[in-house]
Order: structure tokens, then C-alpha cells, then sequence
């Protein structure tokens, strides 16, 4: 077959013949890698290891994912050791002064990570709906302040109730009765025992914290309490904040 030449350009019309055999050419190899790439075992791994560095050369930017990242432990999230022998001397002096007490479930002994909680229910330290220490608290917080001027660190007393409301000529709320129940506390410290007050902090947080659900008359028996919290002091380990339930 020979080609039409055009009176103008003198060129052939068509494409020359060895172009549509390199389409044909073309055509089959495309298929072929398809096949291959079908049949192909592919490793994410080694093709992020691969497409990395492309990326970094034609400059291809990526939207960060979203991911949440795991902090290993590490030495400094542990207890110093300075806390952990301030823990065990003021446990070990208030287990020995209020053996008896804590025996007969007068007061309770809390540890946590960076303070020590002495609990007094409100049965053993107030009479129901008032803010004056009975005969039965007196002596404890005496023997309780011994401890306190041995051992370092701030005091916070933070009086507790229940969900029960009150209203009374001397306290509007059980707002009043927790604050005043810690102050009770921190006066007999002072006056009686001579706790330096610069130590003392008294606070007053109703049945906002409890420690058991206000569901029945154990549980909140449980809530009515004044804790005195000793917390470590600054200079031993980091400064926190403490957390009163």
C-alpha cells in the first residue's frame, strides 16, 4: 500500500508504520507490569522506607496523622527516695501514737503518693450538726501533734460532710459546718499544741468530695470526716498540688 501524499506538504497523511507496531509494543508491556504488580507481594514497610526520601526530593508535604503518643516511664516519674523514707517515718510515728485508735477504727490511716491522710468520722471528733471537738477527739489530736512537729511538711485540714442539707442559726449550710469543723480542728493544733500555724491550712468542702456514694447511712457516715493531710514537703521532691476526695 502506498501513502497519499498531500500536493501542499508533500508528507504522508497517516503515522508511519514502525509507530503503530511501538503502540502495539507499548500497549502489551503496560499489561504485563499490571499482571506482575497483581501477582506481586507488597511490603508497606520497605515502600514508606523507599517513598520517604522521594518525598523529600520533589518536596511533598503530608498531613501529620493524628496519633496519640505513649510517654515511657522514666526515672524522674518515680518517687524520689527522700519521699518515699519521709512516707514511711511519719506512717510509722502515727501508726505508733494512734496504735489504739486506729485498732478500734476511731481514725484511719490514708497513703497516697506524695501526702499521708489521718481521718477522723465525724462520730469520733463531732457531735451530729456541730462544729466543737468532743472529749474522745482531744487526747488523739494531742498525741496527732507530736507526730506533726516531728515530721516536715504543710498540714491541710479539710472538713467533710454528707448530702443530708442543713440549715441552723450557726451554720447556713453544709458549707459552713466543713469549714468550721476544720477550724475547730486547727485551733486545738495551735492553742494546745503549738503547731506553728504557718503549717496549718483549714478548708471547708461540704459533701462535694466523698469518699463512698451517698446511698445509704454507712456510706455517708464514711463521707462525715475531717481529714488532716500531711503533705511532703517541697524541698524533698517535686512541688504537687494535693488532691482531697
Amino acid at each position: 500500500m502506498i501513502d497519499e501524499i498531500s500536493p501542499k506538504s508533500k508528507k504522508p497523511n497517516c503515522a508511519p508504520k514502525w509507530l503503530l507496531t511501538f503502540g502495539d509494543l507499548m500497549s502489551l508491556l503496560f499489561c504485563m507490569f499490571v499482571m506482575l504488580l497483581s501477582f506481586a507481594d507488597f511490603n508497606p514497610d520497605k515502600f514508606t522506607n523507599v517513598a520517604g526520601p522521594m518525598r523529600h526530593a520533589f518536596h511533598i508535604v503530608e498531613p501529620v496523622a493524628q496519633t496519640q503518643v505513649v510517654k515511657p516511664l522514666q526515672e524522674e516519674d518515680e518517687i524520689p527516695v527522700e519521699i518515699v523514707e519521709w512516707k514511711e517515718n511519719v506512717l510509722y510515728q502515727t501508726r505508733t501514737a494512734l496504735a489504739k485508735e486506729i485498732q478500734q477504727g476511731q481514725i484511719g490511716v490514708v497513703e497516697r503518693d506524695r501526702e499521708i491522710i489521718i481521718r477522723l468520722p465525724d462520730a469520733t471528733a463531732f457531735a451530729s450538726g456541730s462544729a466543737d471537738l468532743t472529749q474522745l477527739a482531744a487526747p488523739i489530736l494531742d498525741r496527732l501533734s507530736q507526730v506533726l512537729l516531728n515530721v516536715k511538711g504543710q498540714v491541710l485540714v479539710a472538713g467533710h460532710t454528707d448530702d443530708v442539707p442543713i440549715a441552723t442559726a450557726r451554720f447556713r449550710s453544709n458549707w459552713d459546718l466543713s469549714a468550721a469543723r476544720a477550724v475547730s480542728v486547727v485551733h486545738h493544733l495551735i492553742e494546745r499544741n503549738r503547731v506553728p500555724g504557718d503549717r496549718l491550712t483549714a478548708q471547708g468542702f461540704a459533701d462535694s468530695r466523698p469518699v463512698a456514694p451517698n446511698s445509704s447511712p454507712e456510706n455517708r457516715a464514711l463521707n462525715r470526716r475531717v481529714d488532716i493531710v500531711i503533705q511532703v514537703p517541697e524541698n524533698l521532691g517535686k512541688p504537687f498540688k494535693a488532691n482531697i476526695r
